[in-house]
């Protein structure tokens, strides 16, 4: 019994003992994956957790944007806004749609017209033979066809928090059962390339469906959502020329030229987006938060 005593104490002054080395072994990993995951962390404080915070403030503050002044008010806001009936609720659910459909149409079209510009390289160098040209076809076909969609799934969030996904449900079958319709002779024709043009057919035939059923029974704006999609149209002008000729006229011999192109194609994009698609309004909402950001930094 002594011994297994003596034995058991031994046991725990060694893991004691041995508790500063798995430390500082577990400070020494650390240290090395800092540099890995320091980008990322400071991408994520920047662009998620202080726009986050300082939502927040916002919410609980008489927020003067042209003048910058910010009084804190506590949950007067909240109170001005439910009071509202009906108006305060019909706001909300257009401004939720278009802040959640605009914003991805910006970054999905800037990922469309990048990959117009340097896709057809990137392919055949990923697949390593120029007979990998066609993916490149196919690639925008998918992407145009799809964008559709995913810049209105919000719509289709909304109709599950209704309960109202069954009718959404059918027409993506009968989407599904219009693409294997088309794509099986347009494929024995065209190859791949006829199955990406029957899938871009029939998704885009289902989200004419879907428009006019968000509009007719779930009550969204649509006719307005798209000139506000209209309205954003004229700054991807400039952007997309240049990814054409981008496209006709260069061949970037490796990654690295790609990676070059892309960064001067992506501000190019944020020129023409800043200059022709936000309006004063959008852009004293952006650049506002933007400038005190650097200001912080800069002191």
């Amino acid at each position: 019994m002594v011994n297994h005593g003596i034995a058991a104490a031994i046991k725990k002054a060694g893991l004691r003992a041995g508790r500063p080395g798995a430390v500082r072994k577990g400070v020494r990993g650390w240290l090395t994956a800092l540099p890995f995951i320091l980008p990322g962390l400071i991408l994520v404080a920047v662009f998620v957790l202080y726009p986050l915070l300082f939502t927040i403030r916002i919410a609980l503050s008489d927020y003067q944007i042209v003048q910058g002044n910010i009084t804190f008010i506590g949950l007067e806001n909240f109170k001005k806004v439910l009071s509202g009936g009906s108006r305060f609720w019909y706001a909300y659910r257009n401004n939720f749609l278009y802040a959640l459909v605009t914003v991805p149409f910006i970054l999905l079209g800037g990922i469309f017209w990048g990959f117009v510009a340097v896709g057809r390289t990137f392919v055949v160098l990923w697949g390593g033979d120029a007979k990998f040209e066609v993916d490149y076809a196919v690639t925008l076909l998918l992407f145009g066809a799809t964008l559709w969609a995913n810049i209105q799934m919000l719509g289709y969030e909304i109709l599950r928090a209704k309960n109202m996904h069954r009718f959404s449900s059918l027409v993506y079958l009968i989407i599904a059962l219009a693409n294997i319709v088309l794509s099986i002779p347009l494929c024995m024709e065209w190859g791949v390339l006829g199955a990406a043009i029957g899938t871009a057919i029939a998704t885009g035939a289902g989200m004419l469906i879907m428009n006019r059923y968000y509009r007719r029974r779930v009550g969204l704006d649509i006719p307005r959502f798209w000139l506000r999609i209209r309205h954003l149209v004229p700054a991807m002008i400039a952007p997309g020329i240049a990814a054409i000729l981008i496209a006709v006229f260069l061949r970037p011999a490796g990654y690295g030229q790609i990676a070059l192109i892309l960064c001067v194609f992506v501000a190019l994009y944020g020129a023409s987006m800043w200059l022709f698609g936000l309006d004063r309004f959008e852009r004293d909402l952006f650049g506002g938060p933007m400038k005190k950001l650097l200001r912080r930094f800069g002191r």
